[in-house]
């Protein structure tokens, strides 16, 4: 079994590359720490190497937007986004096989499909019919659905958290996840074909629906809205 020390510095990792763009000092001033201290955490042949200790492992996950013990599992292979955009979503995508149903498995469908759930009987999705991905969450195929982002209406190449087109992701119930003003959420506009991705913004008894690109408009929501789900897991994998 593997070190859980060694997982949480490959998770650790990761989180540099996906989510801070590869700089240290970035991630040093969001988890609060000097820049030579990441490094000793990152890199165990460094010179006075340390381990991640639980606190900072929950500290790391927050500021990333991870799910608390995220950094405590083994996950699917990262590659470097900001050096090369093409890579995030493979260009072998359509041999994902359909994997069987179960916990941490959930299907990909389409901006359209989600577009027409109205409850969550909408989410006991046909099994066999659409293709699966695995997630880092612990999850079941009728509590959230996989979608990939194909606009750049939420990225922002100064944010490191925004979605690039192409990347995916994980949509859960709206039921098990109520949307809280700052989340990121699919929803449906009445009298719209297919779901919208933004961030929610509450003011009062006002909602928005921002997008992270300062090009495209805040919608204040004026009219009835479906809320599909709450996006827990952006994924930026070259393979599924």
């Amino acid at each position: 079994m593997e070190d859980i020390n060694d997982i949480r510095r490959e998770n650790g990792n990761r989180i540099l590359t996906e989510v801070f763009g590869g700089k240290r000092t970035r991630m040093a001033a969001a988890i609060g720490v000097q820049q030579s201290y990441v490094s000793k955490i990152l890199n165990k042949d460094a010179k006075g190497a340390r381990n991640i200790g639980d606190d900072l492992a929950r500290r790391i996950e927050e500021v990333s937007g991870k799910p608390r013990n995220w950094l405590d599992h083994k996950h699917g292979k990262v590659v470097d986004a900001i050096e090369d955009k093409s890579r995030i979503i493979d260009t072998t995508f359509e041999e994902v096989r359909a994997l069987p149903r179960g916990r941490g498995r959930i299907p990909i469908i389409s901006w359209v499909k989600a577009g027409g759930f109205s409850d969550i009987h909408d989410y006991f999705l046909p099994p066999g019919e659409y293709e699966y991905i695995d997630t880092s969450d612990d999850l079941r195929p009728e509590e959230a659905v996989c979608l990939r982002v194909e606009n750049d209406s939420m990225w922002d190449p100064d944010n490191p958290r925004s979605f690039p087109p192409g990347c995916l992701i994980i949509v859960k119930r709206a039921d098990l996840r109520e949307p809280r003003s700052g989340d990121y959420v699919v929803v449906r506009l009445e009298n719209e074909s297919q779901a919208t991705f933004k961030q929610l913004q509450v003011d009062g008894d006002r909602q928005y629906l921002k997008p992270l690109n300062k090009e495209y408009p805040t919608i204040e929501v004026t009219r009835p809205a479906t809320f599909v789900g709450v996006v827990v897991e952006k994924i930026l994998r070259d393979r599924y």
